[in-house]
């Protein structure tokens, strides 16, 4: 599990790649995929991915056309 600077840092990255790329957001299938997806990965606590290159909300980090699965499962959206 990512400690906290380490989730801070991550999601200040993240929310500075959503905003540089428009602050887009993807479909809602788009959404539903990636989540089946996270379903069943190991690294999944609830609503929370703790890989130690992650520790973002999925609600949020689902949504963000911007950002990718740390482990490859599904992957960022550019245009």
């Amino acid at each position: 599990m990512p400690s906290l600077p380490r989730k801070i840092m991550t999601f200040s990255k993240a929310a500075y790649k959503h905003v540089l790329g428009g602050l887009k957001h993807v479909s809602d299938d788009i959404m539903n995929e990636r989540a089946k997806q996270c379903q069943s990965c190991e690294f999944r606590t609830n609503n929370i991915c703790n890989h130690e290159n992650c520790g973002c909300r999925l609600d949020v980090k689902l949504t963000w056309a911007s950002e990718a699965c740390p482990i490859g499962k599904w992957l960022d959206i550019k245009e």
